[in-house]
């Protein structure tokens, strides 16, 4: 038998399948992972008040809150005989 007379065997569509299992495979993973990824946040009780700030405060005690999300923070936390308004004039709050 000659090298010439045997037929040549084409892996072309062997590979194009193996590729797009492969491409099936990681589509599905991508999917997989966004959809596990999106979860949602966990539910809070009703009663809870959640905000963002932008650092933590460097102390909570509003006699020496020297910051500005300490005074922030005091003032939502704590009432006092005066308060201040958008222009800075003070008007009673306890008092």
């Amino acid at each position: 038998m000659s090298h010439a007379s045997q037929p040549r065997v084409s892996r072309a569509p062997q590979r194009s399948i193996g590729r797009a299992r492969i491409a099936t495979a990681l589509a599905a993973l991508f999917l997989a992972t966004l959809l596990f990824a999106c979860g949602g946040a966990p539910r809070r009780p009703p009663g809870d008040i959640v905000f963002l700030i932008e650092s933590n405060p460097a102390n909570l005690d509003p006699r020496f809150a020297t910051d500005g999300q300490s005074q922030r923070i005091g003032a939502l936390l704590f009432s006092g005989l005066l308060e201040k308004d958008a222009e800075m004039n003070l008007h009673g709050d306890l008092a």
